[in-house]
Parts: structure tokens; C-alpha cells; sequence
């Protein structure tokens, strides 16, 4: 059974990137500015009416921050919350859970050779996970992983190409596979990952695929349109536009069938 099928609509998510326990604008994840305050950051995004809020821990430390995860407790707010960053273990989930997180995503765990993956998906359900893959394309047009975002990826990652890259994630436990442009990731406008939409590379996948990484509205808008796309998520630009996400739902209810439907939060 394709797990596509578990989620139904397709989803507007505003990314908080957060490192040091502070927000901010990433490019390119090598260099960052201050994007303002975590609390606030996630009132207005619930305020914006988005699909879910993802706030991911650019920190690269391999744990949980404490202080991100008190503000995520003091701030209520009614939109799915998704998290990742640092996430190791099923008690890295439970507390996650206890202030309030949604769903998760993963990236270095889901290339460990161990079964703490598997471990949290029996917990919390596969439809409960996405998997982050930072990715590129080769001046040849192949999918290549962009093994230098990832700080504890193992040695064998690196010689992975594509097709195996692919063929690793479909066996996974985890419902979303969120492909990131890693060289045009902060850089609106600047997505260079459109040549996947053609072929039986996504559909091989067999999970929903959410974009994230230099998307303009044209962009993200015409990704929504693709069967395989259940999701885009917009980053730096919740910063600077405050109707980024309701400019986006005018331009696809104007030019996509694409049915965008607000979930709340039980």
C-alpha cells in the first residue's frame, strides 16, 4: 500500500529554523541572521492560518534544547506542530510529545544502522514521521545527496547515488519524505529541483513528498500540482512577508485543483 494515502490533502507549513535556541533566517544552512522570537514566530504562523508549523533545530548538536522546547510548552497554539532536530531516541519523542508536538522528522537516524527508527514509529505511528533529505542534482541531472549538511550521516551515505538513495528511503518507516534543496535553501526563487518532477523518480518513493528549499510562489504552486507532492514548506520568507501563505492559497485556488484544507489541532 502506498502510504501517500494516509494523508489526504496538501499542506501549507511554515519551517522555523531555530539554532541556539534562537530563530533564524538560514541560507544555504552555512550562514544565518536573527529571525526574531521563537514565541512570536509561532503565534503569528498559527494566527496566518498555515496547515502545520515544522520548527527544525539547525543546531546540530544531536540533542534535544531544552529552552526550545519550554517555549514550545508556554506557547499555545491551535495549528499541527512538527519538530525535528536532535531527535535520537522513543524518550526524545515522549517528550516532545509532552509539550505538545504533533509529528516529527528525522534526518541522521533514518541512515543509522539501528532500529531507533523503528522503535518510534511503533510508538507513534509511521504516519506520525517525515524523513529530511537534504539533495541536489549533478550537472548530469542525477539526485545526489548533500552529505555535507549532514553532520553525523554515516561514511557510507557519501556513496550512495540516487537510485540507491531512493530504493533506502522506500523501506523506511515513515509516512513523508521532505526533499530539501540544500544549495538554494534560504534563497526564495532559487529551486533547482524541478527536473524531478519528470520520470519514476517520485513515484518509486512510494511516500508523499514535501518540498522545501528556495521556493517562490510560482514555484511552490505549480510543485503542489504534482501527484507525489503533499506539502511545500515556506522558511525565511514567513519572516519578511506576513501574507506570503494567503497570497499562496489566492494564486492555487485561482490556478490548481489543489484542495488546501486547514487542520486543527485536537
Amino acid at each position: 500500500m502506498c502510504l501517500r494515502t494516509t494523508l489526504n490533502f496538501k499542506r501549507l507549513i511554515g519551517l522555523i529554523a531555530v539554532k541556539d535556541a534562537q530563530v533564524v533566517k538560514s541560507y544555504g544552512y552555512s550562514f544565518w541572521r536573527p529571525g526574531g522570537d521563537l514565541a512570536t514566530c509561532l503565534r503569528n504562523l498559527d494566527r496566518w492560518l498555515v496547515d502545520e508549523i515544522a520548527i527544525v533545530d539547525i543546531s546540530r548538536g544531536g540533542v534535544l534544547d531544552e529552552r526550545v522546547l519550554e517555549t514550545i510548552r508556554r506557547t499555545p497554539i491551535s495549528t499541527p506542530l512538527v519538530y525535528g532536530g536532535g531527535i535520537r531516541s522513543e524518550v526524545d519523542v515522549q517528550r516532545l510529545l509532552r509539550v505538545g508536538c504533533d509529528r516529527f522528522i528525522v534526518e541522521e537516524l533514518a541512515m543509522e544502522p539501528n532500529d531507533s527508527l523503528q522503535e518510534i514509529a511503533d510508538m507513534v505511528g509511521v504516519q506520525a514521521l517525515t524523513v529530511s533529505v537534504p539533495v541536489g542534482l549533478t550537472l548530469g541531472g542525477r539526485l545526489r545527496l548533500s552529505t555535507s549538511h549532514m553532520q553525523f550521516a554515516p561514511d557510507w551515505v557519501a556513496s550512495l547515488d540516487g537510485a540507491q538513495a531512493i530504493e533506502r528511503l522506500a523501506q523506511l518507516p515513515v509516512a513523508e519524505v521532505m526533499l530539501i534543496d540544500a544549495a538554494a535553501e534560504g534563497f526564495a526563487g532559487s529551486f533547482s529541483l524541478g527536473p524531478m518532477l519528470q520520470g519514476p523518480l517520485l513515484e518509486s518513493l512510494g511516500r508523499g513528498v514535501i518540498w522545501f528549499g528556495g521556493l517562490g510562489q510560482d514555484q511552490a504552486a505549480h510543485l503542489l500540482s504534482h501527484p507525489a507532492t503533499v506539502a511545500v514548506a515556506i522558511g525565511n520568507g514567513n519572516l519578511e512577508r506576513e501574507l506570503a501563505f494567503g497570497d499562496l492559497r489566492k494564486r492555487l485556488s485561482r490556478g490548481t485543483r489543489t484542495n488546501l484544507v486547514r487542520s486543527v489541532r485536537r
